[in-house]
């Protein structure tokens, strides 16, 4: 009787979980009858953008067919969180990179990440936007393929914003030397210019040493990247370029006068511009397209509060900006994923014109009344606006190009205005240089080889700058330990080079 009874539950049993997991894995339709997969995403995400009762995510799945599952680690936090999930085991349908660093290039070399090379042939809307330079960019060195679909990107003028207010008291234009850079911020050292009693404002606090660009390095290096020359056209690794010693006196100068925050060594993304904002510095790094769209530069549109300027220009005399291939990140695709094509049917979808507008803009009706994508002409009211960050963000989007051109422009004409003065300021005064990153597998290897000694050569340059070390110190590092270790990427860069331009390639 005993096993009878026991026998009858475990059929009650099986069948109710039977019934739960028929249940579980009902197939949901669209409102015009197609199936709605479910993807799994990590996705950079602002905070103000909700991923619950989101009727931009419900429009997507009931009307589209993509029911999004995202998890949006803080933006502070973004990295680490990837990490962690990466090494999971446990990976979604889509991860979001937005950095090319040494972590995507070993996930790729263990066989996480699916390349997209050929892939995304067969998806037109994808090719629309991306381009070969963009795969290129994110290529893999020692696989020689892209791991992720690209987000492409306009062509950025990267700049000073400047504090206006601090510029009114100062009774100068914005400074465009490195005399009047180092003048600037002498004044707002020993001037007191918020009034708060104290000497406490600075010239400016960059997110580290190398992430400069915009500002002050450009007046003694190019771009640090592999690809562009030093000023004189010679090819050469960062701590052999010419101005590589006398940018970090300089650095050391504005350091032991309070003119450089003392916290730069410290700072992580968007410090920078959090202090900007606060008034805690007066300039900071930024991109042309950001100001619009900044409502604590905008000032309600008076525009009176920041200014976007050139970075400074180098003894020549010239202010330059050096232009990759832009993208904004890549869209990788875990190969644990057993739904990769609906994850590139989701992003040839968010190529497309209905999705370009879908994701910047949300739900037609209720945060937009209508968008014309062939003149990028926007119909929104002040209260959609409003509505607008609550459901979306541009980081939602998987492209910020259509046809080669920025795919949105922002609504109000002043504004529209204010970015392309500002724009024709800056182009008027700074010299573009377009070119093509070059990944060196030499030199990931060199960066998984060597991590310690890369750890030392920051810490040495900070403590250079800090006043901790004099010159010579850093010079004996540099020349007996870091030049050794470098010589062979160094070797690989340079015939690269070389054979570049045999080849007739910039």
């Amino acid at each position: 009787m005993v096993k009878r009874t026991m026998l009858l539950l475990a059929v009650v049993l099986s069948l109710a979980a039977a019934q739960g997991c028929a249940k579980e894995e009902a197939q949901a339709f669209t409102e015009d009858g197609k199936p709605i997969v479910t993807l799994n995403i990590v996705m950079r995400l602002p905070t103000q953008m909700r991923i619950s009762k989101n009727p931009m995510l419900d429009y997507i799945r009931d009307k589209v067919g993509f029911d999004l599952r995202i998890e949006a680690p803080p933006l502070n936090n973004y990295s680490d969180r990837l990490n962690i999930i990466m090494s999971s085991g446990d990976l979604p349908d889509i991860v979001y990179l937005w950095n090319s660093g040494p972590m995507y290039e070993k996930w790729a070399e263990d066989g996480l990440l699916n390349p997209v090379d050929d892939l995304i042939k067969d998806y037109p809307d994808i090719m629309r936007n991306v381009t070969p330079g963009m795969l290129e960019l994110w290529q893999v060195p020692s696989l020689g393929k892209t791991y992720g679909v690209p987000r492409p990107n306009y062509a950025n003028r990267i700049g000073m914003m400047v504090n206006l207010e601090f510029l009114r008291k100062w009774g100068m234009d914005a400074p465009s030397t490195v005399d009047e850079f180092y003048a600037f911020g002498k004044y707002l050292a020993t001037g007191d210019p918020d009034g708060n009693g104290q000497n406490d404002t600075f010239l400016y606090s960059p997110v580290g040493l190398w992430a400069d660009r915009g500002v002050i390095m450009d007046a003694f290096l190019p771009s640090v990247d592999f690809g562009v020359p030093d000023f004189d056209g010679v090819y050469k690794i960062r701590e052999k370029m010419d101005g590589y010693y006398p940018y970090l006196t300089f650095m050391r100068k504005l350091y032991a006068e309070k003119i450089l925050d003392p916290e730069y060594f410290i700072n992580k993304t968007y410090d920078d511009i959090n202090k900007g904002h606060q008034g805690r510095v007066a300039i900071w790094k930024q991109y042309d397209g950001t100001l619009i769209g900044d409502s604590v530069v905008n000032n309600g549109g008076k525009f009176d509060k920041w200014g976007f300027y050139p970075p400074i220009k180098n003894a020549e005399g010239k202010a330059y900006n050096y232009v990759p291939p832009s993208v904004w990140g890549v869209f990788a695709l875990p190969t644990s994923s057993k739904k990769t094509k609906d994850a590139l049917r989701f992003l040839d979808w968010g190529n497309s014109a209905e999705g370009v507008e879908t994701l910047l803009f949300g739900v037609k009706g209720l945060t937009y009344n209508d968008y014309d994508i062939t003149t990028r002409t926007l119909d929104i009211t002040e209260e959609q606006a409003k509505l607008v960050n609550d459901i979306t963000s541009t980081y939602m989007s998987v492209t910020m190009l259509y046809d080669g051109e920025v795919a949105n422009r922002h609504p109000n004409p002043e504004y529209v205005k204010k970015f392309e003065e500002d724009r024709a300021r800056y182009l008027a005064s700074t010299t573009e240089v377009f070119y093509q990153p070059v990944n060196l597998p030499e030199y990931t290897v060199f960066q998984q080889d060597y991590p310690d000694l890369i750890t030392e050569k920051t810490k040495l340059e900070n403590d250079y700058v800090v006043g901790k070390i004099d010159r010579a110190a850093l010079e004996s590092f540099i020349n007996t330990k870091w030049l050794p270790k470098t010589a062979r990427y160094e070797k690989a860069y340079l015939d690269l080079m070389a054979s570049r331009q045999k080849g007739g390639q910039q």
